[in-house]
């Protein structure tokens, strides 16, 4: 419904910019030069950062999208391949649901599965240091350009599986994971690496409650998003 207005309401130039960067549109050639100019087509195009679509059209190969004075590079919506890197609504409940408390300022913040470390800089401004861990390599790469784009000198993005991480990292003072939540087939593991929760959809929830007392602070907390799967009887699993 935002989106329907925010094209109702902008400029010429800003519709044709939100249709190409952020819905992730096909346009003619003639209004990507109109956009970026010819000189920055030609070179956008060799590094494949647009690409050809449809004869005569042309679509950009990333998405841009704006959370809390921040820019964020991530994958394109309709281009569908293992480890793509997307911001999600989850992503979006996290950082509104924290902008109405009142966090404590701290040493060390860790974030869990950054993604295109969208969690991880939002925080990173009460924390002297920020680190940022996933196992996708793909995503450490989205987030260090990311954290690049932003400027946020105190976060460093590192390739790493917090289950074999261990207290390689010290220890900190806050700790978020938005982790992967959805009962997949085991089969579907490696292709939905995302949103793999293992079994229940809260394997990786519990697993890595298990581990906390290693990576907290004496005083540090931990904010997880997870499920909570319900049985047939009503039962709570994840409350259990």
């Amino acid at each position: 419904a935002f989106s329907n207005l925010y094209r109702m309401c902008g400029s010429s130039r800003d519709k044709s910019l939100y249709r190409a960067f952020v819905d992730g549109e096909m346009l003619a050639q003639e209004d990507w030069i109109d956009l970026i100019g010819k000189d920055a087509f030609n070179i956008w195009i060799k590094n494949k950062l647009l690409r050809e679509a449809k004869k005569g059209e042309i679509q950009c190969s990333f998405r841009v999208i704006s959370i809390n004075n921040m820019i964020f590079i991530v994958d394109p919506l309709r281009v569908a391949f293992p480890y793509k890197i997307f911001i999600g609504q989850c992503t979006i409940n996290i950082i509104e649901f924290f902008s109405k408390y009142n966090i404590n300022p701290g040493s060390r913040y860790l974030d869990v599965g950054s993604g295109s470390g969208a969690v991880l800089q939002y925080f990173s401004k009460y924390f002297k240091e920020a680190i940022g861990i996933d196992i996708n390599p793909r995503a450490v790469s989205a987030a260090k350009m990311n954290i690049e784009l932003n400027e946020k000198t105190n976060c460093t993005m590192y390739e790493q599986d917090v289950f074999k991480a261990g207290s390689n990292y010290g220890s900190f003072d806050m700790i978020t994971w938005n982790a992967p939540f959805v009962f997949f087939p085991e089969h579907k593991k490696e292709s939905n690496l995302d949103g793999y929760g293992g079994h229940m959809g809260i394997e990786l929830t519990l697993q890595f409650i298990k581990i906390l007392p290693e990576l907290l602070a004496q005083k540090g907390t931990a904010y997880l998003l997870s499920s909570a799967p319900v049985l047939k009887d009503g039962t709570n699993v994840l409350e259990d």
